[in-house]
């Protein structure tokens, strides 16, 4: 059995990403378990019965109380993800993994470290755009997998390597053929600020990641209308004339 921790999912589901890994357990009810961690409850991977992990968007209120409740398992989590074992940490979610959270005062909130690079907020301006990308990860033969998705938020990555980004920037709002890519990778921690839900939206990422779990010839439920709507608004990414602005 496959068994999936959502943290704190009383706080960190907003733009209902929440229903990501409801997709996975969906497509393999008989393999894929979830287990839901709850505020001041232990997270399942630090007494390793966890094989994947997903912590969804919140508040930026939560993003401390997150932070303080992860903390006294920062070791745990890093030794998790050096073994290889996968986690997605979606819209706001990821920026607690980083050195650092810098709010609109220049006052720093200290994250956990799992990765270098921090989260700048600015709470007057909401960034909203869809979004037009490429993941690339020849290690399970997925080859290139174009993404589509949006993405609101009030805070932006800096301090990011070139080959640590999740996914390859191709359009966003205000930005075509864009070198500012999108997210983070660290072995397989994958964090992107994309919500929507991400996986409903990008059924062969969904595939990429019941691959890395060990799923062989995956398939996702609902593949022919979740594909269907992918190629929608994938022919809309690649129209010259539609805005990405919304």
């Amino acid at each position: 059995m496959i068994n999936i921790e959502v943290l704190y999912p009383e706080v960190a589901n907003l733009y209902g990403d929440a229903f990501n890994p409801q997709v996975l357990y969906r497509s393999y009810p008989d393999s894929i378990n979830i287990i839901e961690t709850h505020l001041n409850e232990k997270p399942a991977f630090a007494s390793g019965n966890a094989d994947f992990v997903f912590m969804g968007a919140m508040p930026e209120k939560y993003q401390e109380l997150a932070i303080s409740l992860l903390k006294p398992y920062r070791d745990a989590f890093s030794d998790y993800l050096e073994t290889g074992r996968p986690a997605l940490f979606t819209g706001n979610a990821f920026e607690i993994m980083g050195d650092y959270i810098e709010k609109d005062s220049g006052e720093h909130i200290e994250t956990l470290g799992i990765y270098r690079g921090y989260a700048k907020r600015d709470m007057v301006n909401r960034y909203n755009s869809m979004y037009h990308g490429v993941f690339v990860d020849d290690k399970f033969g997925a080859g290139e997998i174009p993404i589509v998705g949006f993405k609101s938020q009030f805070t932006k990555l800096h301090g990011i390597s070139d080959d640590a980004h999740l996914f390859k920037t191709i359009k966003e709002r205000d930005q075509e053929n864009s070198s500012i890519d999108e997210g983070i990778r660290v072995n397989n921690f994958m964090g992107t600020y994309l919500n929507g839900p991400l996986l409903i939206m990008n059924p062969g990422f969904t595939k990429y990641v019941l691959g890395i779990l060990g799923i062989e010839n995956p398939h996702v439920i609902y593949e022919d209308v979740m594909e269907y709507a992918y190629q929608k608004r994938l022919e809309d990414a690649l129209n010259p004339s539609t805005s990405f602005a919304v």
